[in-house]
């Protein structure tokens, strides 16, 4: 490539369809695909030769990218044009695989059923056979793709393909709900390959369809082979939920958590321990145990401090506390995931947590602040916007209205698509409503009314034809009004409340 750039540079009048064809050839073996695409696209030779490899480069530039769908099109032109070419099957191949890569599965099935009737020696291949098999099953041709499975880990027993095909057998039958289908396709496939690094998932997989079909006691029994056979497979973390949701359904969460307790004590540097420790306070949490939650989650602080998982300890000692009555321990704990851990996910659920508690016990200046402290040190959290409506609500509580319009003002102006922006805007309405500002108030409830179908669009229609009535509008009033009806039927409060000043309306118009 590099003596062709000289001459590029020498004379780039040079041969240039010939030049760009040989760079893009050369990028291409260099495996510098989006430069060779650069060059090939080129290239609009008459010579038949460089058209033809040009075409076929390209498609093949485009599957080595990832772009399927271009790569797709372009074999199939090539097919179309070169129906002699020798090079056929591998495009059709390729073409098959596009198909499959842009998750286009029935025309992927389409292209490896032709090449299967051709019976060309090409489905000799395991890759290929998968493929198809792949294909069929994604397709929605689930028989099919069972057969083919099974024809492939018979024709190629010692592929690679060969025992994830028995294994994707036992799944389609899972997914298909004949769980008693799917465990004794995976019993056979661990008969068939003793010593298949599948063997934790099937497992895994076995107890998942005894639990679907309600036989707790043998989904336990293959949870826990995972466990004890397999302790630092990716699915023990699994395991154990699976675990702890039999227990659950058997009512003896008691049990879970024993075999957290004694997992945990065996194989305390595994990399899910830390991991699989929390989930003792997700299991006492989940069945309203909230003293038991909060000492697991505190037990958990004290085994991993250094837990990825501690900031979210904090706040579930947080939401424990709080549904036992505690608030002050629950703020302090809320705060502390706040001041310690403000990277975390969690921090600005503990700051919203926060304002719950303190706007129920009055202390409105304390969570004006904290909403201010998060708004610059939890800046790019998605949850800002509802922090922000929060903030708003608190001084709509301590009867601060200019800054509570302030603040849902901001709201509207720099979160604008977001839930909150648009409940600010209801509450804007209301504020603008209350001291007279009708002609804003209507745009607010209109803007809503018009946008949304949901309890907020309902309630912004009916105040919509409150605030015409209270304009004297009543004209107007009735037909915001019976859009409650014709639009938000669903929404009980709100056509009460409708029909109830419709009336309203009628008799101010004399109307009985």
């Amino acid at each position: 490539a590099y003596h062709l750039l000289e001459i590029e540079e020498i004379d780039a009048g040079f041969e240039q369809e010939r030049l760009n064809f040989y760079l893009a050839e050369s990028y291409f073996a260099l495996k510098n695909f989006q430069e060779a695409l650069r060059r090939y696209a080129l290239i609009n030779s008459q010579d038949a030769d460089i058209a033809k490899q040009t075409l076929y480069g390209k498609a093949y530039c485009y599957f080595n990218l990832g772009d399927y769908e271009s790569a797709a099109y372009q074999f199939n032109e090539f097919l179309e044009r070169y129906s002699d070419d020798e090079r056929q099957l591998d495009v059709k191949l390729r073409l098959a695989d596009s198909y499959f890569g842009s998750k286009n599965f029935v025309a992927s099935s389409r292209v490896y059923k032709e090449i299967y009737a051709s019976k060309n020696r090409a489905m000799d291949d395991p890759y290929t056979n998968y493929q198809y098999a792949q294909a069929l099953y994604k397709s929605g041709e689930t028989d099919l793709a069972i057969k083919e499975f099974a024809n492939l880990q018979k024709k190629f027993p010692t592929s690679k393909y060969a025992e994830n095909s028995l294994y994707t057998v036992g799944w389609i039958h899972f997914q298909e709900g004949e769980f008693f289908t799917a465990i004794t396709e995976y019993r056979n496939m661990l008969s068939v390959y003793k010593n298949s690094s599948l063997t934790p998932i099937i497992y895994y997989s076995i107890g998942d369809a005894f639990f679907n079909l309600g036989k707790y006691d043998s989904a336990i029994v293959n949870y826990q082979l995972v466990l004890t056979k397999y302790p630092s497979s990716d699915y023990v973390f699994d395991a154990v939920n699976g675990i702890q949701y039999s227990y659950v359904a058997m009512d003896q969460p008691g049990n879970a958590v024993q075999l957290i307790d004694q997992f945990t004590a065996r194989n305390p540097n595994l990399k899910f321990s830390d991991q699989l420790y929390f989930k003792k306070g997700e299991l006492f949490y989940s069945q309203r145990d909230y003293e038991n939650a909060k000492i697991s989650y505190l037990e958990f602080v004290a085994k991993y401090p250094k837990s990825s998982f501690v900031p979210e300890a904090y706040y579930w000692i947080g939401k424990s506390a709080r549904n036992l009555g505690e608030n002050e321990e629950a703020v302090f704990h809320f705060n502390k995931v706040f001041e310690k851990y403000p990277e975390s996910e969690s921090a600005a659920a503990a700051v919203l947590e926060i304002g719950k508690i303190q706007n129920a016990l009055g202390i409105y200046q304390a969570t004006i602040d904290i909403f201010s402290s998060a708004q610059t040190k939890l800046k790019g959290s998605p949850r800002i916007p509802e922090i922000l409506f929060d903030k708003g609500m608190t001084y709509i509580n301590m009867d601060n209205v200019q800054m509570a319009y302030e603040v849902f003002d901001e709201l509207v102006m720099y979160h604008r698509t977001t839930l909150f922006a648009a409940k600010a805007k209801f509450e804007l309405g209301l504020i603008d409503l209350a001291v007279g500002r009708f002609e804003k108030a209507d745009t607010f409830f209109s803007d809503l009314s018009g946008t949304r179908t949901d309890d907020l669009g309902a309630k912004s229609q009916y105040y919509y034809g409150l605030s015409l009535f209270d304009q004297e509008k009543f004209t107007e009033s009735i037909s915001a009004l019976v859009r409650v009806r014709t639009v938000f039927s669903n929404y009980d409060e709100w056509l009460t409340r409708s029909y109830l000043l419709l009336g309203d309306c009628y008799v101010k118009l004399g109307d009985k």
